[in-house]
Formats: C-alpha cells, sequence, structure tokens
C-alpha cells in the first residue's frame, strides 16, 4: 500500500515539474509572440496628392454716390479655387518574415498545449489506475480472507485446509503490511 502512495506520489511530483516547464515554455512562446506582434506592422509616411478647395479673399471698396464715411472697411468675398496638394499620410503593412515567425510560434503553442493535455490525461489514467489497482487488491483479500477464517473458525474442515487458510491469512497480511 505504501509503495503505491509512494508511486502515486512520485507520478504527482513528475507530472508537476513537466506541468512547470510546459507553463515556461508557453509563457516564453506567448511573450515572443506578443513581441513580434507589436513589430510586425510597419508603418510609413507617403504623401498622397489630393484636390483640395483652398479659399481665396478677394475685396473690393464699398463705392457709394456719396461717401459719407471715409473710413469704410471693404467687402470681402470668399471665393474656393481647387488645388491639388500632397496630404502626408500613413501606411501601415505587414512583414512577411514576422508573419511567418508567428504562424510557426503559434503552431508551436498549439503543439506544446496539446500535448501538455495529453499529459494531464495520462497523469489523470495513472492515478485511476494505481487507485483501481489497490481496491482490486483490497477486494481480494477482504475475499480470501473471510474464506480463510471461515476455514480456520469452523470445526468442519481438516489439517490440510487449514494449512492453506494460514498460509493465505499470512499472505495478505505481508502484502498489506510490507
Amino acid at each position: 500500500m505504501w509503495i503505491h502512495q509512494a508511486r502515486e506520489q512520485k507520478i504527482i511530483v513528475e507530472t508537476q515539474h513537466q506541468a512547470a516547464a510546459t507553463r515556461a515554455a508557453i509563457d516564453n512562446i506567448q511573450s515572443t509572440v506578443a513581441d513580434l506582434e507589436k513589430k510586425k506592422i510597419i508603418r510609413s509616411t507617403q504623401l498622397v496628392e489630393q484636390s483640395v478647395d483652398v479659399p481665396e479673399i478677394r475685396t473690393q471698396w464699398q463705392r457709394h454716390a456719396f461717401r459719407r464715411f471715409k473710413n469704410e472697411p471693404p467687402l470681402a468675398e470668399a471665393v474656393y479655387k481647387k488645388k491639388t496638394i500632397g496630404v502626408p499620410t500613413e501606411i501601415t503593412s505587414e512583414d512577411p518574415a514576422i508573419a511567418a515567425q508567428l504562424a510557426s510560434l503559434r503552431e508551436q503553442l498549439k503543439t506544446i498545449q496539446q500535448s501538455a493535455d495529453l499529459e494531464s490525461k495520462l497523469r489523470d489514467a495513472r492515478l485511476i489506475f494505481g487507485m483501481t489497482r489497490e481496491t482490486v487488491a483490497f477486494l481480494y483479500s477482504t475475499i480470501v480472507i473471510a474464506a480463510s477464517l471461515f476455514v480456520i473458525l469452523s470445526k468442519k474442515f481438516r489439517a490440510p485446509s487449514e494449512k492453506w487458510a494460514f498460509a493465505s491469512v499470512g499472505t495478505i497480511l505481508g502484502y498489506w503490511l510490507g
């Protein structure tokens, strides 16, 4: 029984170490992916020609038949003319080399996560198998001890049968105590 517990403990410790290593690898890949995500976009500024309405102000002095005020303001009229000017525009594009690196890193991350899932399932199966093995051993021991005690305590059976009963009790006690 103690051997099984020690084996289970060993499996659990190994699994924890593997899980820690897997988490570290996943964190490393995720940080690399985050860094590459920042670097994959290339920003550049180009002048793009655009047609723009540019206001031009024309002024005319007021002319009256009788100028009463010498300091009259001029009349202003806004006239819009179309002009082509260069407007700075930010253009973004992806770097193909970094995009390829990101794709391969994402595949690695997916593979590692799938293997981590398989490792956890394998660990669970090992623990269940260990528990099932102990359960079967306990049931088998209980049945054999019950039969042996029946043979030993009843006076119907002869010496060879009692020897078998004492031997099986001793074997089961040795198994569970050892």
